[in-house]
């Protein structure tokens, strides 16, 4: 069973993300961020058949997804006030 999240508020900032998690709040696919993190020496822990990302770890290996991350959980949802772009969340 997954939990559900709430597009509409948010992301809450937790120590471990599932890759599923994780990607859609990126906004990329499952794979795709697979092959990120085997490229990058990015620990993950291996719970059954759960594989899970510590947010530490994601930080330091793509520093410009983690800003990119910060601004729009500073922006949320709407109009940014430097560039004018759409944010959705």
């Amino acid at each position: 069973m997954t939990a559900r999240h709430d597009e509409s508020a948010g992301f809450r900032v937790k120590a471990l993300y599932t890759v599923p998690e994780l990607a859609t709040l990126i906004g990329m696919h499952q794979r795709t961020l697979r092959r990120w993190l085997a490229k990058k020496p990015v620990p993950l822990l291996h719970v059954g058949r759960s594989v899970a990302v510590p947010l530490i770890a994601f930080r330091e290996a793509f520093p410009e997804v983690w800003a990119s991350l910060k601004a729009v959980s500073e922006f949320g949802p709407g109009v940014c006030p430097v560039c004018g772009a759409v944010v959705d969340s």
